[in-house]
């Protein structure tokens, strides 16, 4: 339900950012808020590359549009994710 379903809070507050709503207060209740940047701060010490999470966690923080976010992962270099 939380993926995919209306009803939830993470799902509607990404699909309103999407829909280029600007959000100007967090909402308390949207886990996902300040989960991007805790993973995002995780894999960057331990060493692991996440260009996803690195892209939500910097539209969360106001600090990347949506646009300039799918055309730098769209844009990033094809390579072999695993052996």
């Amino acid at each position: 339900m939380t993926c995919t379903s209306p009803q939830s809070r993470n799902f509607s507050y990404g699909k309103t950012i999407g829909e280029g709503v600007a959000l100007d207060t967090p909402h308390p209740l949207v886990e996902g808020i300040a989960t991007a940047a805790v993973a995002r701060d995780l894999a960057r010490r331990r060493g692991i590359e996440m260009p996803i999470v690195e892209a939500v966690a910097a539209i969360v923080e106001g600090k990347l549009d949506i646009d300039a976010a799918i055309a730098g992962l769209m844009n990033r270099p094809l390579k072999r994710e695993a052996e």
